[in-house]
C-alpha cells in the first residue's frame, strides 16, 4: 500500500492517479473497490444488549467468514484494489492489512461511516462526493471498464409494498448475467451496497458486480431461471387440461 496520510482527495498527487491508471490498463480495465473492509473489527460492541444473543452470534460468525474472504481477496487479487477508508482510520487500516501486496492496493479517503469520498475541506468543514459521481468519473478517466465491489456494509433494502424492483439495476445486471440467471434488481443500502447502486446509476462503468464472498452482511443471489418446457410437452399438457375439462362436464 502506498505510504500516504492524505485526508482529502484534492491533496493526493498526480503521480498516485498515474500509477493507478497504469495498473488498470495492465488489468484490462478491471478494478476491485473495497469499502471499509475491516469496519466490523470494532463495530459489534455497539450491538450488544440491542440484538438478541443468537442474532449477534450469527452476525459475528458471518463476519468471521467475510473477513477471511476479504483477506484472501486483498492478498491474492491479480487486479488492482482501491480501498475506500475513513480518512481518520488510515493508520489502523495499514495495521489490519498486514502482508498485503503493496503494489496492488491504493487507498482513497472517505467521510466517517460513509462511502462518499472526502474531497476537500473548506473552513474546516469537509466536502464530500454525494452520489459517487466524482469517483465514477475518475475511474472512467483511468480506463476502468469493470468494477468488483467488496466490503461492508452491503444490505438489501426492502421495497415498499407494491413498489417494483429497481429497473435500472435490473437492466444492468441483465447485461452481464448469463442467460440462465435472473437479475435481482434489489435496492442496496449501506456503504458498499450504496456504492454498487451509485456506480451502476452513474452509467460511467460498463460492468459493476458484487464480490459474493467479500461483502457483508448480505450477498447477491441471482436465481437460476427455470428451463423452458419443450414444445411437445407444452402441447401435451394443454391436451390433458382439455380432457379434464371435458370429463368434468
Amino acid at each position: 500500500m502506498p505510504e500516504n496520510t492524505w485526508k482529502t482527495v484534492d491533496s493526493i498527487p498526480k503521480s498516485f492517479w498515474q500509477e493507478l491508471k497504469q495498473a488498470i490498463q495492465k488489468s484490462d480495465g478491471r478494478l476491485v473497490v473495497a469499502v471499509h473492509p475491516f469496519y466490523g473489527d470494532n463495530d459489534f460492541t455497539a450491538w450488544e444488549g440491542i440484538l438478541p444473543k443468537n442474532e449477534l452470534r450469527e452476525l459475528k460468525e458471518g463476519y468471521s467468514k467475510y473477513r477471511v474472504g476479504m483477506q484472501k481477496l486483498l492478498l491474492n487479487s491479480k487486479i488492482p484494489v482501491v480501498i475506500l477508508e475513513d480518512a481518520l482510520e488510515l493508520k489502523t487500516l495499514r495495521r489490519r492489512l498486514g502482508p498485503t501486496k503493496s503494489e496492488h492496493v491504493w487507498v482513497l479517503p472517505t467521510m466517517p461511516s460513509a462511502h462518499f469520498l472526502r474531497l476537500r475541506e473548506i473552513t474546516g468543514d469537509p466536502v464530500h462526493d454525494v452520489g459517487s459521481h466524482i469517483l465514477a468519473n475518475r475511474l472512467k478517466e483511468a480506463g476502468v471498464k469493470t468494477v468488483f465491489v467488496a466490503g461492508m456494509y452491503a444490505s438489501k433494502t426492502k421495497s415498499l409494498p407494491g413498489s417494483p424492483p429497481d429497473a435500472e439495476i435490473i437492466l444492468h445486471e441483465k447485461s452481464w448475467l448469463p442467460k440462465n440467471r435472473r437479475a435481482e434488481g434489489k435496492n442496496w443500502g449501506a456503504c458498499a451496497g450504496r456504492l454498487y447502486s451509485d456506480l451502476i446509476k452513474s452509467r460511467q462503468i460498463q460492468k459493476v458486480r458484487l464480490v459474493p464472498n467479500a461483502v457483508f452482511p448480505d450477498k447477491p443471489a441471482y436465481t437460476i431461471r427455470p428451463k423452458p418446457r419443450p414444445v411437445w410437452k407444452r402441447y401435451l399438457r394443454k391436451q390433458k387440461q382439455r380432457v379434464r375439462k371435458l370429463l368434468k362436464r
